[in-house]
């Protein structure tokens, strides 16, 4: 049998503590756990995007959209200088490859 993955031991979680409090209510007030569970069905509450925040509503939101913006800039020039570097290596190993940098730049004589 596989094993339960996250999802499922929340959910699994979420229906005994509902089922025990309807099992509380229905014996404190002389009803039926099963008539109470026909009244009251499980219901998944769903967020609608138009309930959250367009923008950042904090400072902290701000601060981490400002360094999340400083982070990409560091991220392309670092790719653009490891970029050079490499095409660089590549241009200095086919040249001496094949003796036209060598001749430049006296190599070996």
């Amino acid at each position: 049998m596989p094993k339960k993955t996250r999802k499922e031991k929340v959910d699994a979680a979420q229906k005994r503590r509902q089922e025990h409090l309807l099992r509380l209510l229905g014996q404190s007030q002389g009803q039926s756990y099963r008539a109470l569970q026909r009244d009251h069905p499980q219901v998944n509450p769903t967020i609608s995007s138009s309930a959250l925040p367009d923008g950042p509503t904090t400072a902290s939101d701000q601060q981490d959209l400002a360094l999340a913006g400083y982070f990409v800039s560091d991220l392309r020039k670092s790719a653009a200088v490891i970029l050079f570097i490499i095409a660089l290596e590549i241009a200095l190993y086919y040249g001496t490859m094949y003796s036209y940098l060598g001749t430049i730049l006296r190599f070996g004589h």
